[in-house]
């Protein structure tokens, strides 16, 4: 959590950080916090051998024209 916390702060206003054990999946919390226009970047760092659940959720989450980041 201290590292998500370290990433918003570097630009409280623009960055939003989802943590994984929050329970919900990520395109609903995305369409709460962006009254459903969602976002114009999803980047998912997870490490090999995570499922693709969170990938495709975040893909989901995107505003048209947004962008996706596989790291």
């Amino acid at each position: 959590r201290q590292l998500l916390e370290r990433v918003k702060a570097l630009s409280p206003q623009r960055i939003e950080v989802f943590q994984m054990d929050a329970g919900r999946p990520i395109d609903d919390w995305v369409r709460e916090i962006t009254n459903g226009e969602g976002v114009d970047y999803y980047i998912d760092c997870l490490g090999p051998g995570a499922t693709n659940r969170p990938m495709l959720e975040g893909m989901r989450s995107l505003r048209r024209g947004g962008k996706a980041v596989n790291i």
